[in-house]
C-alpha cells in the first residue's frame, strides 16, 4: 500500500514536551488534504504512473468516506497509510516516539494505555477473540460486580504486559491516531472484538462521555479507566455511527437514529434535546452462536414449538420475538432464519471491485462443482459490469441485472427497464452469448467513450462534493465547464490498420446502443454480431454542439447502417474489429470512459471479444433475441 509521499517532513524536530494527539491527527489530516488535493500531471508520470496514482488517489477517497463504518478492510488500510506516514513521512523513530501522547502518559491515564497494550498483546495472538480471552483467562468478570477495575488491569499488566518492540509501538499508536482522526475513539478495538456489543454515554457514572461499556454474555460491564473525554468527542463518534449507507442526518427535529453498520452491527444513537446528552448503543451480530431449533428448544413435546417456527419460517409470515436483555431473542432468530429455504444467496457489495470478487468466487465454485449458476446485479451499469467482468470465463455462468442504478445502459439494447424489473420474467427468461470489449479501462459490454461527453462524466466527483450539488447539479456543472474551456482534440486514429487524424468532439465505440444514461450513440449496434459501430463526431463551434448532441443523443445521426445526410458533414462512422484513439496535439491524456470507470490515457485501445460474455435476459428480451438472431442467420 503505497500512496506517494510528498516528501519528508522534518516535524517536532527538538521538540522535547509531548506531542498531543491532536497534532499527530492535525499532521494526519494535513497529508491526507496534500494528497486529495495533488495535481499529478504536474509531476510529469508516464501514463502507467499517473493512471496508479489516480487510482490509488481515489482509493484513498473511497476509504475515507466509509472509515468508521464497521467494514475491517477499510479500517486496515487507513490504519497502514497511517503508519507508512509515521515512518516515512514524519521519519519517527525510537526516540520520538517517547514524546508521543500515547508512549508518554502517566497518572490517571496509565490504566487505559495499559488496558489499550494489554488488548493490542492478546489480539496479535487470539485476533478478534482477543477481549474475551483477556476477560476469561484472568476472571476479571468473576464476581458479581458489573465493572472492571483499573486495580484489575494494573494486576493483569504486572502479570503479562510487557514492553513493546519499536515496530508494534508503531502499529499501536497508528491505532490509536486512525481511532481519533476517522474511527469511534476510545472504544475503535473493542468495538470489534467478539463480544455482544459497546456503548457510550449511556450512564450516569461518571458523567455522561465518561461512560463506556461492554455487553458480555448478557452483562453490561462498565470499563471507568476508559472515556471519551469531551462531549465533541461524543458527538464526532455518534455521527460517524450514522454515516453508513447515508440514512440520514441526526438533528434536533431527528434526535435518534435506529441503524446497522457494514458488518451488519445494530446501531442506535440519540442526540440532545431528544436525550440528555450524545449517546450510543452497538450491539454486535457476529458473536452469535450458530444452533438449531431443535438445540435450543428442548424439553417434553419440544417438537411442537419447533415445527410451529418452522412452519412460520417457510410460510414467510411476520414473527416477532421479545424478551429481557441476554435472554437469547437474537440466538433463537438466527435458528429461526435458518430454516428459511435456501433457494437464492444474496449478497451486499462493500466496497469498488467486490462485485467482481464475489461473481468470480461463485462462477469458480459453480464450474467445479460442475453446475450451471445465475447471478443477477441489483444496480446500475458499473455493478453489472464487474459481476460480468467476474464471471469472464466461466462457460455455465450467465449474468443478469436488475436495473436500480442511474444510468442501466446495458439493457436498452435488449428491452426496456420495466421488463428487466418483472422478477417472474427474470426467472422464467435465459442465456444468451454476446461479445465483449477487451479495453485498457478493463472488459466493457456496451461503448467506451473519449472525448467532451467523457471529460463531463470525469468532471462530476469534483462538483459532487460541493454542499448541494449533487445529482443532476454536478453533471450540468460539469458540461458548463467544459464548454467554457478548450473545445476538441486532434487525435490520431487506428481502425483496423488505417490509421488519420482528425480534429475530434468526442468518439464513441459501440457494442451496445446507449450510454451516459440513455445517449443513443449506436442506434443499430448488434451486440453478439462481432463488429464494432464506431462513431467520430468532427470538431464544432459551440454554436453546433446543441444541434449535434440532440441528434446524437435520440440516436437520429444514423439509420439503415448509414448516416443519415444531416450527419454527414459532422460524423465519421467505421464497422471494426480494433480500435486505437491517442492525442496527437501535445495536450496531454485523454479521458476515455467504458461501463462506469473513467480515467485519462495516454492511448486507448479496443478490441472486440467475439461471444465472450454471458448474459442472462428476461422472457421477453430473451425471445426477441432468439428471434432476431434466427432471422438474420435465414437472411
Amino acid at each position: 500500500m503505497s500512496v506517494e509521499e510528498t516528501g519528508s517532513l522534518k516535524l517536532f524536530e527538538g521538540k522535547q514536551q509531548e506531542i498531543t494527539r491532536q497534532e499527530l491527527v492535525e499532521r494526519v489530516s494535513e497529508h491526507v488534504n496534500r494528497i486529495l488535493r495533488r495535481n499529478l500531471y504536474e509531476l510529469k508520470l508516464d501514463e502507467r504512473q499517473t493512471f496508479r496514482l489516480l487510482r490509488q488517489k481515489e482509493e484513498l477517497r473511497r476509504y475515507l468516506k466509509e472509515a468508521g463504518t464497521g467494514n475491517l478492510q477499510v479500517k486496515e488500510y487507513l490504519i497502514s497509510f497511517i503508519q507508512e506516514f509515521l515512518l516515512n513521512g514524519m521519519k519517527m523513530d525510537e526516540e520520538m516516539i517517547k514524546h508521543t501522547f500515547f508512549f508518554s502518559e502517566r497518572g490517571s491515564r496509565q490504566a487505559a494505555v495499559r488496558f489499550d497494550i494489554l488488548l493490542f498483546l492478546y489480539k496479535e495472538q487470539y485476533g478478534s477473540g482477543a477481549m474475551e480471552k483477556l476477560i476469561e483467562e484472568h476472571g476479571l468478570l468473576s464476581g458479581t460486580e458489573n465493572v472492571i477495575t483499573e486495580e484489575q488491569i494494573e494486576h493483569v499488566y504486572g502479570v503479562c504486559g510487557r514492553k513493546l518492540k519499536f515496530i508494534e509501538q508503531i502499529e499501536l499508536l497508528s491505532r490509536k491516531i486512525y481511532a481519533y482522526y476517522k474511527g469511534l475513539g476510545a472504544i475503535d478495538e473493542l468495538r470489534d472484538m467478539k463480544i455482544d456489543g459497546v456503548s457510550g454515554g449511556v450512564s450516569g457514572k461518571e458523567g455522561t462521555y465518561h461512560s463506556a461499556w461492554i455487553f458480555y454474555h448478557g452483562r453490561s460491564v462498565w470499563l471507568p479507566f476508559l472515556d471519551f473525554e469531551r462531549e465533541e468527542e461524543m458527538e464526532r463518534i455518534s455521527r460517524n455511527l450514522c454515516r453508513y449507507h447515508q440514512p440520514g442526518e441526526i438533528s434536533r427535529k431527528k434526535g435518534y437514529l435506529v441503524h446497522e453498520m457494514a458488518d451488519h452491527a445494530r446501531v442506535v444513537v440519540a442526540r440532545p434535546d431528544f436525550a440528555e446528552n450524545w449517546m450510543f448503543f452497538i450491539r454486535k451480530l457476529d458473536n452469535i452462536p450458530e444452533v438449531s431449533l431443535q438445540q435450543l428448544v428442548t424439553g417434553g413435546h419440544a417438537e411442537i414449538p419447533v415445527e410451529l417456527l418452522k412452519w412460520l419460517m417457510k410460510g414467510c409470515q411476520v414473527t416477532a420475538v421479545t424478551g429481557m436483555q441476554g435472554c437469547g431473542k437474537t440466538t433463537l432468530l438466527t435458528a429461526m432464519v435458518g430454516e428459511i429455504p435456501e433457494e437464492y444467496t444474496i449478497r451486499i457489495t462493500t466496497h469498488a471491485g467486490h462485485a467482481r470478487e464475489l461473481a468470480r468466487a461463485a462462477a469458480a465454485g459453480a464450474q467445479q462443482a460442475g453446475e450451471p449458476l445465475r447471478i443477477f446485479t441489483a444496480g446500475g451499469d458499473g455493478t453489472f459490469n464487474e459481476a460480468l467482468t467476474g464471471a469472464y470465463g466461466f462457460a455455465g455462468t450467465a449474468v443478469g441485472c436488475l436495473p436500480y442504478g442511474s444510468g442501466n445502459d446495458f439493457l436498452r439494447t435488449f428491452g426496456t427497464r420495466e421488463e428487466f424489473l418483472d422478477l417472474d420474467a427474470q426467472l422464467a427468461g435465459g442465456a444468451v452469448s454476446i461479445d465483449l470489449m477487451q479495453t485498457n479501462l478493463g472488459l466493457s459490454a456496451t461503448i467506451c467513450a473519449a472525448g467532451l461527453d467523457a471529460q463531463v462524466a470525469y468532471g462530476i466527483p469534483k462538483f459532487r462534493r460541493i454542499p448541494l450539488c449533487g445529482g443532476e447539479v454536478s453533471y450540468l456543472l460539469s458540461i458548463v465547464e467544459q464548454l467554457c474551456g478548450h473545445i476538441g482534440r486532434r487525435v490520431e486514429y487506428t481502425i483496423d490498420g488505417e490509421t488519420f487524424a482528425v480534429d475530434c468532439l468526442m468518439c464513441a465505440i459501440c457494442n451496445g446502443r446507449t450510454y451516459g444514461g440513455g445517449f443513443c450513440a449506436g442506434p443499430e449496434a448488434q451486440p453478439d454480431d462481432g463488429w464494432l459501430d464506431v462513431f467520430i463526431v468532427r470538431k464544432v463551434g459551440r454554436l453546433t454542439i446543441a444541434k449535434l448532441l440532440s441528434m446524437y443523443k435520440n440516436g437520429r445521426h444514423f439509420q439503415n447502417g448509414q448516416l443519415v445526410e444531416a450527419a454527414k458533414p459532422y460524423f465519421i462512422y467505421r464497422r471494426a474489429k480494433a480500435v486505437t484513439l491517442c492525442a496527437a496535439d501535445g495536450r496531454g491524456p485523454i479521458i476515455a470512459t467504458a461501463d462506469g470507470e473513467c480515467a485519462p490515457c495516454e492511448q486507448v485501445r479496443v478490441e472486440v471479444q467475439p461471444l465472450a460474455g454471458r448474459v442472462w435476459l428476461p422472457k421477453a428480451a430473451y425471445h426477441r433475441f432468439v428471434e432476431q438472431k434466427t432471422a438474420a442467420s435465414a437472411e
